[in-house]
């Protein structure tokens, strides 16, 4: 038997009309990978639920469902948004880099269930991509703030805490390690090994003896921990290599 999180993860891979249908039909509650919306809401607010899921996991956000206090949800319909407007609003908010698609459902024709007959509903399906993360608003507009990060927790999206950089991080980095060529990363990590014992002095008597050497030697290494940041995706981030006193 598939479980809700299970479900979430059917449709996201492969929406379409009957499988949302049946999704629908599900004893369903929000996630941090699931949002329901009564009606629209403003861009600068789903702009931020669309941050805040990409920095997170794949997400879904769905229009057209009502939840009461109990959290009971039922479908209600919507009248539906052109799509393309709504990519362009968002575009002057969220990066460029960002993956999402918007789908509609519509059911005029129902007849496997009459609950849903005539009604139309929106989805946006946000896409994880951790090699790109973190991502956040191009202006400030709204509840969203440029130099602020979003995430997901307890079904909310809400400002990054101290936790949250560290995982959006180590998330960040491991997919640059999974992604990459790891020969060619073992390649420049054997030159930079070299060149520091050329630093050390170990090897070559004239690193010792030749000035114009020694400055060559340090450029190169220096150059050589710069694309290695790169390759990892953390040229911002200090490595735990003093090369200050290359």
């Amino acid at each position: 038997m598939m479980t809700n999180k299970d479900k979430i993860a059917d449709l996201f891979n492969s929406p379409d009309r009957i499988k949302f249908r049946d999704f629908l039909k599900s004893d369903l509650e929000e996630f941090d990978e699931l949002e329901f919306k009564k009606d629209y809401i403003s861009y600068d607010k789903l702009a931020k639920h669309i941050l805040a899921m990409a920095n997170t996991n794949n997400g879904i956000i769905i229009f057209g469902i009502e939840e009461d206090k109990q959290h009971k949800l039922t479908p209600v319909g919507i009248e539906l948004r052109d799509k393309t407007d709504i990519k362009n609003k968002l575009s002057q908010i969220i990066p460029d880099l960002l993956e999402y698609e918007i789908l509609d459902f519509k059911y005029e024709n129902e007849v496997e269930w009459n609950k849903i007959k005539n009604m139309n509903f929106q989805m946006i399906i946000v896409k994880y991509t951790p090699e790109s993360i973190p991502f956040m608003s191009k202006i400030e507009k709204g509840v969203v703030k440029p130099h602020e990060i979003y995430c997901r927790r307890s079904n909310s999206s809400d400002k990054v805490r101290q936790e949250d950089i560290d995982k959006i991080l180590n998330n960040r980095i491991n997919s640059s390690l999974n992604n990459q060529n790891i020969k060619s990363l073992s390649d420049e990590l054997q030159q930079l090994e070299i060149l520091t014992a050329e630093l050390s002095g170990v090897k070559s008597l004239v690193y010792t003896f030749n000035p114009t050497y020694r400055e060559l030697v340090k450029n190169f290494a220096r150059k050589k921990i710069i694309l290695i940041e790169k390759e990892l995706g953390v040229e911002n981030i200090k490595l735990n290599i003093d090369n200050e006193k290359l």
